[in-house]
């Protein structure tokens, strides 16, 4: 699954965590590259999958609800914030 140039990139045990935010419901703002939610949802899978397969643990980060935008965002940092502190301790 992954490409051969990848595993040259030396991307194995660069990183201590890798978060992944769960995906918001596809919208075609005419500036997205994907031709819909479809193929949106593979590129995001296959994301995942290589990092997986460079032996990270993924974790991903849930769609929060909030009164607007900016809470959802500040819940989602919130609750990596709170991952990391748990792992130092």
């Amino acid at each position: 699954m992954v490409p051969d140039f990848m595993y040259d990139a030396q991307l194995r045990g660069r990183y201590n965590h890798v978060f992944v935010l769960d995906r918001l419901p596809f919208v075609d703002d005419g500036l997205r590259i994907e031709s819909g939610d479809e193929e949106a949802g593979e590129i995001h899978d296959k994301i995942v999958g290589v990092y997986e397969e460079f032996g990270y643990d993924v974790v991903r980060v849930p769609i929060f609800d909030g009164r607007d935008l900016s809470e959802g965002v500040g819940k989602r940092a919130d609750y990596i914030l709170e991952k990391l502190k748990n792992d130092r301790d």
